[in-house]
C-alpha cells in the first residue's frame, strides 16, 4: 500500500544525490537507500520503523519528479518512497503480508515498484476467503490482472500449498481476475505433456 514512508530515506536519497526522478526503469536504488528500505522491510510489516513521515506535499513532489522525468505513474516510486505493508491486524492479513514479503524478496526488491513490468501495479496485499490471496493493483492502465494472477501464483504455487486462487483487480475494481490452484495444476500438465483433455 502506498502511504507515508520514513523522512529518512528522503534524507539519505538526498546525501547520495539519488531520487526517484532521475532513475531508468531498471535502476536499482542505491545502497543508502537500499539499507533502509532493508531496515523497514525486516521489521513487523505492521510496525513503522520512524514515527517521522513524509508529508502528502513531499511525496506527491517525488512522484511529479518521476513522471516528468518519464517514469509510468504506476512505478515512481522506485527507492520505495511511500510503500508501506497494510497493518497485520487479522491472522489472514498476516498470512497476506508474510507471502508478499517473501515475493518480494524473491525479485530482491522492497517493494513492488523496483520490480519491472507487470508487477509494478501490485499496490498492496490482502487475504480473502481461505486459501485466496488479494492482489490489490493501482487504478492505471494495465488491463488484465488475470495475467498478474496467473505470473505470481506460478510463483508462490510451489512454496504455498495452502494458496488456492489469487484474484487480482484495480483499486477501484474495474478490472478484476482470478486464478486458481487448478488452473496453475492444469498448466503443469499441459506443460508436461500428461494432461488429459475432457
Amino acid at each position: 500500500m502506498k502511504k507515508l514512508a520514513p523522512l529518512v530515506l528522503i534524507a539519505a536519497l538526498a546525501l547520495t544525490g539519488c531520487t526517484a526522478g532521475n532513475q531508468s526503469a531498471d535502476a536499482k536504488p542505491s545502497a543508502t537507500a537500499a539499507s533502509s528500505a532493508t531496515a523497514e522491510a525486516s521489521a513487523t510489516p505492521s510496525v513503522s520503523v520512524n514515527s517521522v513521515a513524509l508529508s502528502a506535499a513531499d511525496i506527491a513532489k517525488k512522484k511529479q519528479e518521476a513522471i516528468d522525468s518519464g517514469r509510468p505513474e504506476s512505478d515512481w516510486d522506485i527507492n520505495c518512497i511511500a510503500w508501506e505493508w497494510p497493518e497485520a491486524d487479522s491472522k489472514g492479513q498476516k498470512w497476506a503480508n508474510d507471502i508478499g514479503i517473501e515475493w518480494l524478496e524473491s525479485h530482491g526488491a522492497k517493494c513492488p515498484d523496483q520490480i519491472p513490468y507487470p508487477y509494478y501495479y501490485v499496490d498492496s496485499f490482502a487475504n480473502g476467503t481461505d486459501g485466496e490471496l488479494v492482489i490489490i493493483m493501482d487504478n492505471a492502465s494495465y488491463e488484465n490482472p488475470e495475467v498478474l494472477a496467473m505470473l505470481i501464483m506460478d510463483e508462490l504455487a510451489e512454496d504455498h500449498p495452502e494458496l488456492d486462487k489469487i484474484t487480482a483487480h484495480t483499486r477501484d475494481e474495474r478490472f478484476t481476475g482470478t486464478y486458481t490452484r487448478a488452473d496453475y495444476d492444469r498448466s503443469i500438465a499441459v506443460e508436461n505433456g500428461t494432461y488429459i483433455y475432457p
